[in-house]
């Protein structure tokens, strides 16, 4: 080993040292260089993660905007359909009330219609009654022209009717 106090190793020493110093300084010189670019690289990763966060906060924003315009929308719908099946049951309701009465007014009608042949019937038998009894007074008419010889009027009012029974009378009791 070598002394201190040698000049050589003095010199040697401050050499080493001065060595060494610029050994640390470049190192250091290299440390802050890294320092800048992971620092700058550092602000750029932050500033790209804050657009990207504030990029992603606007998507979000604009997402839960259309989630609640989808909500609005979906309320609005079954709101809607609410009222449809309300008007639907109305309308339902209301079929089957017409139904009802429609199914009512047959059962009238087939009444009113059986009524209808009911006197139908009953007046085709009164018109067949009527008929033979016009034919037994006409052959009674026959009779008492032929066998009285009296004729047979028909006389307008009830004063007629009246008169011309007491001139028969009188005049049947003349001949």
């Amino acid at each position: 080993m070598v002394s201190i106090t040698e000049v050589n190793s003095t010199v040697v020493f401050a050499k080493g040292r001065s060595e060494a110093q610029n050994r640390a300084l470049k190192a250091i010189a290299e440390l802050k260089d890294i320092y800048a670019e992971l620092s700058h690289s550092h602000r750029q990763f932050l500033k790209l993660s804050r657009d990207e966060c504030m990029k992603k906060f606007a998507d979000d924003e604009i997402l839960f905007e259309s989630i609640e315009a989808f909500k609005k929308d979906q309320q609005r719908k079954k709101e809607s359909s609410q009222e449809k099946l309300r008007i639907i049951a109305e309308i339902t309701s209301e079929i089957e009330q017409k139904e009802m009465e429609k199914k009512s007014l047959i059962r009238e009608f087939e009444k009113l219609q059986e009524e209808k042949n009911k006197t139908k019937e009953r007046l085709q038998s009164q018109y067949k009654a009527n008929k033979d009894r016009l034919k037994n007074l006409q052959k009674s008419r026959l009779i008492f022209e032929d066998n009285l010889g009296m004729e047979i009027r028909k006389i307008e009012g009830k004063a007629d009717l009246l008169l011309l029974i007491s001139h028969s009378i009188i005049l049947g009791f003349l001949f």
